[in-house]
């Protein structure tokens, strides 16, 4: 991907972002659901923004929508979806949990770097004692290969709280080095 191409993307998320914050006050729960629902990429990325900033981190088809547009063939939606799903993470943390499982062993390197940077290196941040049991279990899968892409996922972010506790999983996370 070219410079160019990347200053223009940016340029069109910085427009986006500017004109939802500059009307937040013609945004309710229905317009947002309907944005989120858009067949163009442009209003999912609108819907995205005005859920993270009216800040509606509370309303549970908020993060049903938002996990649906994962997928999204959209890059930018897809990250902003991401950054929507993981407001909700201490509410809904085995779904979160299932998120980074499932998109973090994607053959797709830019999901696996959204999932490593957005959702996995801020999962164990608190309640580490309450959450070991996930770290023993993506201890464990980071062994198969069918979990080679998660394992790759874990290279791309490391967390020095998971690091003492789980020393052996350093080595996964040194891989991106060698």
């Amino acid at each position: 991907m070219g410079n160019i191409y990347k200053v223009e993307i940016a340029k069109r998320l910085k427009e986006i972002y500017k004109n939802v914050s500059a009307n937040l006050n013609l945004y309710d729960l229905e317009k947002i659901h309907g944005l989120l629902s858009s067949k163009m990429s442009e209003k999912r990325l609108e819907g995205l923004y005005a859920v993270r900033l009216i800040e509606l981190f509370q309303d549970v088809t908020i993060f049903e929508k938002a996990k649906t547009i994962i997928e999204d063939k959209n890059n930018d939606c897809r990250w902003q979806a991401l950054i929507v799903c993981s407001e909700f993470m201490e509410r809904f943390s085995d779904e979160v949990w299932d998120i980074i499982l499932n998109y973090g062993n994607s053959e797709d390197d830019d999901m696996r770097s959204a999932i490593a940077t957005v959702l996995l290196e801020h999962y164990f941040e608190n309640n580490l004692e309450l959450k070991l049991h996930k770290l023993e279990d993506l201890e464990r899968k980071v062994t198969y290969d069918e979990y080679a892409n998660l394992k790759k996922t874990l290279s791309m972010c490391w967390s020095t709280a998971l690091a003492v506790k789980f020393p052996a999983l350093v080595k996964y996370s040194a891989a991106k080095e060698e």
